[in-house]
């Protein structure tokens, strides 16, 4: 049996379910409860690829949040060797969409529904001013309106029914969204929903992109799983398939 304490630098000894992690090199799937361990494993499991794999070119570490990209970062520089660490990169879904997908890619994307994968993100406090404007010409709904002007943000996601993806939201009309995306094509601006439905798009409609990706990154961590949403599932599943 491998001595881990040894291999990984460790002061501690794992658990049989750890070890058992750190072991397989197939799709896997990790529960794990508040102060278990988690981040720690992963550290382990992404030092111990970069051991035991001098060829590795890039693996892909993706979590929920700034705050959690930053906590994983931090323990990987804590525990990983600087010259095996500059081959992980650290990212939230929306920036591996944008850096791997949405950027090298919007040139593949085709669509009969107006969107368009522009670069510039939507941010209310620079285009807020110029989007009432815009939802008060276009007749949307003034209760509406005063919601998205009160909170200064618009909360909406995107489900998948009957064949499509919509705009659902528990504040706003969905004809008022369908105006916001009018607002955003007409200015050339993206947000980050759409960050993740046009790379799903881009991934599904070009098999190129996924041999692309397959021979760019070697291995893929997500971590807070529970926190993705149906679209991000959808971009996994893809990506689980990356020869195309």
């Amino acid at each position: 049996m491998v001595d881990y304490r040894t291999k990984l630098d460790i002061d501690f000894d794992l658990s049989k379910k750890q070890m058992d992690i750190l072991q397989r090199n197939t799709d896997t799937i990790v529960r794990a409860v508040p102060g278990s361990g988690k981040t720690t494993i992963l550290t382990l499991k992404i030092k111990e690829l970069l051991i035991d794999n001098p060829n590795i070119r890039q693996i892909c570490c993706i979590s929920y949040t700034n705050v959690n990209v930053e906590d994983l970062e931090n323990s990987c520089t804590r525990k990983v060797d600087s010259e095996l660490l500059h081959k992980v990169e650290f990212l939230t879904f929306h920036k591996f969409c944008l850096q791997y997908i949405l950027h090298p890619f919007s040139y593949l994307y085709r669509s009969n529904s107006g969107l368009r994968p522009y670069k510039k993100i939507f941010n209310y406090r620079e285009h807020g001013l110029l989007l009432t404007k815009f939802l008060e010409e276009s007749g949307a709904d003034v209760l509406d309106i005063k919601e998205i002007t009160d909170s200064q943000s618009i909360y909406y996601n995107i489900k998948h029914k009957a064949g499509h993806w919509i705009p659902i939201s528990n504040k706003l009309k969905s004809n008022t969204i369908i105006k916001y995306w009018n607002f955003l094509n007409v200015n050339k601006l993206i947000d980050l929903n759409l960050i993740n439905l046009l790379s799903l798009f881009i991934i599904q409609e070009n098999k190129f992109v996924k041999r692309a990706l397959n021979k760019t990154i070697d291995w893929m961590f997500i971590d807070e799983f529970q926190d993705v949403n149906d679209i991000q599932c959808e971009i996994i599943e893809e990506l689980l398939t990356l020869n195309g």
